[in-house]
């Protein structure tokens, strides 16, 4: 996976100005969408997400000054120090007093959680750069535990396997008060270029599934900020836990259509829901994989807004300016239903991007006809882009 020039460049530059001397590493890790597979990870269910082509950039280098100091360019409120001398990270509670910025929590969870496996970070001065915007539901949270991991280990001189670092990433979220699951740290790991990753989350075993000859995705974004740690996410799965405690299975991916409709009765509306969701999601996610293996364009629109819908009513974690924006995109895509697919809510929820395939011979045209067409419709610029699926975290050279 390749960076603009320039951006590494400035991503550099940055760096050396703040802290006076060169990175001795640097590491880019992509963002992600999820095709399909949503709010099925934790519950053990089947994921199909795609890197994109917008990444965390995590640049280091040791420093002579005790303890480690962090800055992030996308808050440039200056460099603050996470841990104390001896290294160890300073608390990363919410209100815990300790006077950091609220964006530091997850980079000190990890790295208290590194700490414990003997990955500690020695001293040294940590940037965080990049094009991946926070809050969209491209997975900037998992792009930059995985990316801070990686530059760990290189600066310890260790390789962990993809399935070691995206579960210590996983921990820090838990710990960081994000009770995720495997996908996201996992594909940002793993992912191939060309590819888009089938994840069986129960067996933490995944496939490569290439995209077909000719079809890129696409992201819009809605503008609607969403956090995982706002308590929404942590209630849906409190919601499918309980649902799997009533209906006797360890998670709800182990109930069957058959074990659904005769629980129906039983169910009140919202764990209904939960559940119903959870099982017709994997099942589109099972068809998903063989359509993207035909080359099966129709069949990936369908599922597509088969999913959405799903969030929407099932979750009901879709949001105002998400449902806007898929309406305009939407009419484009019942205009060009040879070219694009319908598009469906991608990440958490209550917030966040829309991502759709499109014909690569046409994408620049509809792109451009979706930002036009959302600027009439919305009153405000949509950030979309187009992208190709992207490989995973990647060491570049210092």
């Amino acid at each position: 996976m390749s960076r603009p020039p320039t951006l590494l460049a400035e991503a550099r530059a940055d760096f050396e100005a703040r802290f006076g001397r060169a990175p001795a590493v640097v590491v880019q890790a992509p963002g992600r969408v999820n095709l399909l597979g949503e709010h099925t990870d934790y519950e053990g269910g089947l994921v199909l997400p795609v890197a994109v082509g917008r990444a965390t950039l995590v640049l280091a280098a040791p420093s002579p000054t005790p303890g480690v100091r962090m800055a992030s360019a996308a808050c440039d409120d200056g460099a603050h120090a996470l841990t104390d001398a001896e290294g160890a990270p300073f608390p990363w509670e919410p209100d815990d007093g300790s006077g950091l910025p609220r964006w530091t929590i997850r980079p000190r969870a990890l790295l208290s959680v590194l700490r414990e496996v003997g990955l500690a970070l020695p001293a040294c001065d940590v940037l965080l750069h990049g094009d991946l915007p926070l809050g969209a539901g491209l997975s900037s949270s998992a792009a930059l535990g995985v990316g801070l991991c990686r530059a760990a280990e290189a600066l310890h001189g260790r390789d962990l396997s993809p399935l070691e670092r995206s579960r210590l990433v996983q921990r820090a979220e838990h710990a960081a008060g994000t009770p995720c699951g495997l996908m996201d740290p996992l594909v940002v790991s793993v992912a191939r270029e060309g590819h888009a990753l089938l994840i069986d989350c129960a067996r933490e075993s995944f496939w490569h599934v290439p995209l077909p000859r000719g079809v890129c995705v696409l992201v819009a974004d809605s503008g609607a900020r969403h956090d995982l740690s706002d308590g929404h996410y942590a209630r849906l799965r409190a919601e499918c836990a309980r649902a799997s405690a009533f209906l006797g299975v360890r998670s709800l991916s182990e109930v069957t259509m058959e074990a659904l409709a005769a629980g129906m009765a039983r169910l009140d509306d919202v764990h209904l829901r939960r559940v119903r969701h959870v099982v017709s999601e994997n099942a589109r996610v099972r068809v998903a994989a063989r359509a993207l293996a035909d080359g099966d364009f129709a069949a990936l629109d369908g599922l597509l807004r088969a999913g959405h819908v799903s969030l929407r009513d099932d979750v009901q974690c879709s949001v105002d300016a998400v449902e806007r924006l898929r309406e305009v995109h939407d009419a484009l895509a019942d205009a060009n239903k040879r070219s694009l697919t319908g598009a469906r809510l991608t990440g958490g929820g209550f917030g966040g991007s829309l991502v759709a395939l499109v014909r690569r011979t046409r994408a620049e045209a509809l792109l451009d006809a979706l930002r036009e067409k959302a600027r009439e419709a919305l009153g405000a610029e949509v950030d979309a882009f187009v992208t190709d699926a992207m490989g995973g975290v990647e060491l570049l050279d210092g």
